[in-house]
């Protein structure tokens, strides 16, 4: 506004008339203090208390915001302003109560496509912001991104839109929006320097995303485009990091070697540059000694510690290692506390305490999975003791049970595994039973680490050793097939599933039936998978995922129809029409369980009172010769309870008649089972229900 009424040298000076037009106008937009809000409160319109509103707003203070507008209201009414009530919802968003400023956001909404572009814009950045604090990342993006779509008439508010959108880009960790935050920080840049607004918040951004590789082009680059609008710390890092990725070594250590004084993220990154390159030997492991001990060193600090294993082992100082190793064995970085248990194995190895050190590698891999076998150490120690790190699978494979055993117990698991989440853990132990088990992996690593080595002579001095490691692996293959291996572990899975689902631990159940099943499926064996489908729907169930369990229900009733018998068909069937039945897909819940009593009696026809009345109290055996047994008995008479109850939701009149026939079939059950399981008590239940609704109706 200023600049437009100052112009430029070549424009006629502001027409005489319009210049009180000017200064109200000013009066209006311009940010005011606390003295020209104390000056206004006589000003009792809606104009006054929105700027008096915006100005605590602005100052910091939403509560004080809250107070103004009641006061608006008690004296002027209900009638806000739309400019006042998103004034108010960033002020109850900021008071920790952003549930209630989205429902008065919402209010206006729907009024969206007949607003101006400025308030269109305003609107979705206060979406955005409401999405943030109700920490819903993705959503406040597309908010911000759709308000840098409608692009706001004001270039201020253009501004503060890069601004916010970036910092919410940053915050994510979908490599897409990390990409996008650099295209955003320069335009915000490019905006901050047409406005003359302090550029710096931008500048450093795209140093930090040049640093960390986030996004392509050279750091020289980056550099140039920044200039001198980079915080001088950073710019410097950036000069550095430039310095050593071209093999400056000189002009490396010259750039970083100041920062290190201080106690930062930038001092801990600093030395984690010069680690990496330009320094060697004692002055290398001094720097990435003092990276690693910067409190607020971050990530950096952490891969400062996994460099300094490696300087440690390559130096020789063994003694040096163990320290540091020991002191970072309750990292909170299961990484790092894994690389520190694989350079304790390594430094067992040179002292000929095998046991110790497969032991230390089987924490390792437990913690951190077979990616701390690739760090710098792990490749070292791979290439030369191959033979005891092939133990390293039967050592992670006992950790790993336990915790799961111990869990599936009831019991508090103990020791290093009792860090590793148990849905972790399951799918951890599984994966060492499909194709492609741990310990074909741990070979893969440890040919590859061969090939690493810098001189031939290291390598042939493993060659022969990992071709006898190879032999031994196709010799153990024989003797204990691996159809059989995956077999046992397909039966602890689902006994696994079984006692968490017990323990109402159900996402872990979940999983471990998955993999339970997807054993069944490498070993082709069709029934296992269908049955175990069957019961892996069930706990998708009860763990709220419908959409989830309908999938799994389907694809157990495809697979078991040539897989299963009758009766176990049926059942699967008879729980895929329960579910449908809770969802409310009453007609559909009845076409399942009517399918199973189908399948279940052998007679496939249309629901009505003359098929009804062809069934018998006991089911039909796959066999004629043969009796049906208690369990047969008792899974019929609990179709024929689901049946009726689903036909009592349709308003059915057949719900009378199948009550009649499930109260026989129930009879007949109760004579055959010798104990009152679940199953009789649930069907029992159900009955009473059943009887009670059929008196009231009659």
């Amino acid at each position: 506004m200023r600049g437009l009424k100052t112009g430029l040298p070549a424009w006629p000076q502001i027409h005489e008339e319009l210049i009180e037009n000017y200064t109200t106008l000013e009066d209006a937009l311009v940010d005011v203090d606390q003295q020209s809000v104390e000056a206004d409160e006589d000003h009792d319109t809606w104009f006054g208390w929105t700027r008096r509103a915006l100005a605590a707003l602005h100052a910091g203070e939403p509560g004080r915001v809250l107070d103004v507008v009641a006061a608006a209201r008690t004296r002027l009414g209900d009638d806000v302003p739309r400019t006042l009530r998103r004034t108010e919802a960033y002020a109850l968003a900021r008071t920790g109560h952003p549930d209630q400023a989205l429902t008065l956001a919402l209010a206006d909404v729907k009024n969206l496509p007949m607003m101006s572009r400025f308030d269109q814009a305003e609107m979705l950045h206060l979406l955005g912001d409401l999405a943030e604090h109700r920490g819903r990342l993705g959503q406040a993006i597309r908010y911000l991104l759709n308000e840098r779509t409608v692009n706001p008439p004001v270039q201020a508010g253009r501004l503060h839109n890069r601004l916010h959108l970036m910092n919410l880009l940053l915050t994510s960790e979908t490599p897409a929006h990390r990409a996008m935050a650099a295209t955003v920080a320069s335009e915000g840049l490019a905006m901050a320097r047409q406005l003359d607004t302090d550029p710096t918040p931008f500048a450093d951004a795209l140093l930090r995303l040049a640093l960390n590789s986030s996004i392509s082009g050279n750091l020289d680059e980056v550099l140039s485009v920044v200039g001198a609008d980079g915080s001088a710390s950073l710019t410097t890092l950036a000069i550095g990091a430039d310095a050593v990725s071209r093999g400056e070594g000189q002009k490396a250590v010259a750039a970083l070697t100041p920062l290190l004084k201080g106690k930062s993220t930038i001092a801990a990154h600093a030395a984690l540059l010069l680690g990496s390159g330009p320094l060697t030997g004692p002055e290398r492991t001094a720097v990435l000694r003092l990276g690693s001990e910067i409190v607020d060193g971050r990530r950096y600090r952490f891969l400062c510690t996994w460099l300094l294993f490696d300087a440690y082992w390559a130096d020789g100082q063994h003694e040096a290692l163990v320290e540091v190793a020991r002191d970072h064995l309750d990292n909170e970085l299961p990484r790092v506390a894994g690389a520190a248990r694989m350079a304790l194995g390594a430094v067992a190895l040179t002292r000929g305490e095998h046991d110790d050190a497969v032991r230390w590698y089987g924490e390792a891999v437990v913690l951190a999975g077979l990616e701390v076998l690739e760090e710098p150490l792990g490749r070292n120690v791979l290439a030369r003791y191959p033979e005891q790190l092939y133990q390293v699978g039967a050592e992670n494979n006992e950790l790993l049970r336990a915790r799961i055993t111990a869990e599936a117990a009831g019991r508090k698991p103990e020791g290093v595994a009792a860090r590793v989440g148990l849905v972790e853990a399951i799918d951890a132990w599984a994966e060492m039973f499909y194709s492609g088990s741990l310990a074909g992996e741990l070979v893969d690593l440890i040919e590859d680490a061969v090939k690493r080595q810098r001189t031939p002579e290291a390598a042939d001095a493993v060659a022969t050793r990992l071709e006898a490691l190879r032999s031994d692996m196709r010799r153990r293959s024989v003797d204990a097939p691996y159809d059989d291996t995956a077999a046992e572990a397909a039966k602890f899975l689902t006994w696994v599933s079984e006692r968490l689902w017990d323990h109402e631990k159900l996402e872990a159940a979940l999983a471990a039936r998955g993999h339970a099943c997807r054993l069944h499926h490498e070993l082709d064996d069709h029934a296992s998978l269908a049955l175990e489908l069957g019961w892996m729907g069930a706990i998708a169930r009860q763990a709220g995922r419908p959409g989830e369990a309908e999938a799994i229900y389907q694809r157990a009733i495809a697979i078991g129809a040539t897989a299963l018998p009758p009766s176990e068909q049926a059942f699967v069937i008879g729980r895929y029409g329960n579910l449908l039945h809770q969802q409310g897909d009453f007609a559909a819940a009845v076409h399942q369980q009517w399918r199973a009593v189908c399948v279940l009696s052998g007679t496939f026809r249309p629901l009505t009172v003359e098929s009804l009345a062809e069934l018998d109290d006991v089911p039909r055996a796959a066999d004629p010769t043969d009796a049906v047994d208690e369990h047969q008995q008792c899974r019929w008479a609990l179709l024929l309870v689901n049946l009726a109850n689903c036909l009592l939701a349709i308003h059915s009149p057949l719900f009378p008649s199948t009550i009649d026939l499930a109260e026989t079939a129930y009879a007949a059950a109760h004579r055959l089972h010798t104990k009152q399981d679940n199953n009789m008590r649930t069907i029992d239940g159900l009955l009473n229900q059943l009887r009670a609704l059929r008196q009231r109706l009659t």
